[in-house]
């Protein structure tokens, strides 16, 4: 008797095959603008190509300090399928800290949006940054030697680059938040990120007809649950470019939104929000709070408002796989 030994898929495989056996679904949606998965098939392969092209090889990182975007998401998922490891930062710490994450990354490109970029040129002219890196940007500083990424991808093949990516090649980096010291970075490979993926898929009952929100900074991992999870059941990812009670009810309402990730910060202003009751929230089947520890009072509100299952998670930025 012989045994047919199946390939173990990764998150790049799963874009590939949403873009062929599901391609006019939508796959991602930022305001007005959406890619079905074979553009967001394209999309990635662009990016990725683009990568290859700035001659950053498989194995090399690239820094995200962005603002929520179209453009970022489909940079942190593109890059996989180049091979480069990408390093999300967040937005909120110093300058300082970006500095000393770029520098521990080892990251040999850097993408920044609006203001960021000139956070970026700050560090660089302070010669905090290797002077080598090569820089990606959203409204990018027109005198700053930025690749704006829009035209950048669009002069890209949308043909998948001929580069073996495997299981135990790296996807990301992850700081954590330094809160026992100084941040450190944890490593997630393809392999732990897609079965890190399934896992939580089906422990946060996500189906193939989920409609997922990202109110967080992509930067976060409670973000990358929440994206991943969408990506391993074929949904639709809804990408807010920053928080507000008032947009992510819009969102939820005009999307028909099942799933998301918050934490307990972010449902106490819901539940703020004036004329909550008599908004249409029905959508919604499940959602996840992590972060910090969710009081008993607003869980129970929560649970009575939303009126959908609600699952607290911890531990998420070391990995559960």
């Amino acid at each position: 008797m012989g045994w047919y030994d199946v390939p173990r898929p990764i998150v790049p495989d799963l874009i590939v095959q949403h873009g062929r056996n599901q391609a006019s679904k939508p796959a991602l949606l930022c305001g007005e603008r959406r890619w079905t998965w074979a553009g967001f098939d394209a999309a990635t392969n662009q990016v990725a190509n683009g990568l290859l092209q700035l001659n950053l090889a498989p194995g090399a990182r690239l820094a995200v300090l962005m603002q929520n975007s179209a453009e970022m998401a489909l940079l942190l998922f593109g890059a996989g399928k180049a091979g480069v490891c990408v390093v999300p930062l967040n937005t909120s710490v110093s300058d300082a800290a970006v500095a000393a994450m770029v520098r521990d990354s080892g990251a040999a490109g850097i993408a920044a949006s609006g203001e960021h970029c000139r956070r970026v040129d700050a560090l660089l002219a302070g010669g905090h940054l290797p002077g080598t890196i090569r820089k990606l940007g959203v409204d990018a500083p027109a005198d700053g030697h930025w690749t704006e990424i829009a035209p950048w991808m669009a002069r890209q093949s949308a043909t998948a680059p001929e580069i073996e990516v495997g299981p135990d090649s790296e996807c990301n980096i992850i700081y954590s938040s330094g809160t026992t010291g100084l941040p450190k970075g944890i490593v997630h490979t393809h392999g732990c990120r897609y079965d890190w993926g399934t896992d939580l898929a089906i422990a946060l009952r996500y189906r193939s007809d989920c409609v997922t929100v990202c109110s967080l900074g992509l930067y976060s991992n409670i973000s990358w649950v929440a994206m991943l999870s969408t990506i391993v059941v074929g949904g639709t990812i809804v990408v807010l470019p920053a928080f507000s009670a008032a947009s992510l009810v819009d969102a939820i309402e005009r999307h028909d939104v099942t799933h998301g990730g918050f934490v307990p910060v972010q449902l106490q202003r819901v539940l703020e929000l004036p004329g909550i009751a008599t908004r249409d929230l029905s959508s919604l089947q499940a959602i996840m709070c992590c972060g910090s520890p969710l009081p008993p009072p607003l869980k129970r509100a929560t649970r009575d408002t939303l009126d959908c299952e609600l699952i607290e998670l911890y531990g998420l930025t070391e990995g559960i796989i």
